[in-house]
Order: C-alpha cells, then sequence, then structure tokens
C-alpha cells in the first residue's frame, strides 16, 4: 500500500512538472525579438542617405538659410521583422510494465520558419527605422540667429531630437 502511494506521488509530481513546463507562457517580446532581421545582414539600405538629401532640400527652402550641407548621426541601421510560420506538437507516451510501474514521457516539438516571397526574399511584416543620435548642419545663413532658430525648431519637429542634439553650424563661404 505505501509503495502505491509512492508511485502515484512520483507520477503527480512527473504530470505536475509537465504541466508547469507546458504552462510557462513565452512572453511577446521574447517572440517578436526572434522575428527581428539585423538590416546590415542583407542588402544595404540607403535610407540614411535618403533622409540627409530630403533634410537638405527642405532646410535650403527656409527663406536666409542658403546652401546647406547635413549629416545625421545613427544608434543603429533600423530593423526589420520578418514573418514566421511556427508550429508546435506534443506527444505523451504513458507506459506501464509487468510489475505495474508506470511511466509518462512527453516529447515537445516547436518549429519556427521565416517566410519567403518572389525570389526567396523574407515577407516583412514591419520596418523600423534607424535611430537617430544627433544631427549636424553646416547653412550658409547659420551666422542669422532667427535663421539657426529655424533650423533648429524644424529639425525638432521633424526628428523629436533635444536641442542639445542638433548642432547648426555657419558655412564658411568660398570666394
Amino acid at each position: 500500500m505505501k509503495k502505491l502511494k509512492k508511485e502515484q506521488w512520483l507520477i503527480g509530481v512527473m504530470v505536475g512538472i509537465l504541466l508547469l513546463v507546458i504552462a510557462i507562457p513565452v512572453s511577446k517580446e521574447d517572440q517578436a525579438e526572434e522575428n527581428f532581421v539585423d538590416v546590415t545582414k542583407s542588402e544595404p539600405v540607403h535610407l540614411e542617405t535618403t533622409i540627409e538629401e530630403q533634410l537638405k532640400e527642405i532646410l535650403q527652402k527656409i527663406s536666409g538659410v542658403g546652401r546647406v550641407d547635413v549629416f545625421i548621426n545613427y544608434e543603429d541601421r533600423g530593423r526589420i521583422v520578418v514573418e514566421k510560420d511556427e508550429s508546435f506538437s506534443e506527444e505523451l507516451i504513458e507506459e506501464t510494465d509487468s510489475n505495474g510501474g508506470r511511466r509518462i514521457t512527453t516529447t515537445a516539438r516547436k518549429d519556427r520558419e521565416t517566410v519567403y516571397g518572389s525570389e526567396e526574399i523574407p515577407y516583412v511584416v514591419q520596418e523600423f527605422s534607424p535611430a537617430v543620435k544627433g544631427i549636424l548642419v553646416v547653412a550658409e545663413g547659420a551666422g542669422n540667429v532667427s535663421v539657426k532658430k529655424q533650423i533648429l525648431e524644424t529639425i525638432e519637429a521633424l526628428f523629436g531630437l533635444d536641442a542639445h542634439k542638433i548642432s547648426i553650424m555657419k558655412m564658411e563661404v568660398s570666394q
């Protein structure tokens, strides 16, 4: 009788551990993080150059600014989230031997595969732009305080940067 209780207790503990392992949730952040792809490993993205050119064009349209050069310092290169197919399978085997002993074996398997579109390019679900660390603007009209203020306010509004992360310098005028 005592042995039966011990076996029942052992089975109960094993089932409890099994349920605990199955019930442990995987946070959405962990799942999402696995879908991120480092942009530097894929083909070069020239988004940074495009943003600099667009900012340069916009700033040159402001009255009194004149010629402009722009440099944007990025914290990273950005990230993309690719679609993943997930499958989960679980197998539970319960065995009883001739002496009345029982054994429960559980096998769980989780597979994740990237979804590819045409030409073996991963299907992109979401793209994150590179994080801007700071901006340098060299402008002909930056010697004028009101022009400098307009440039600063424009960049703050477009990029959401604090003023101390934006440097505006007067361009040297060549003869």
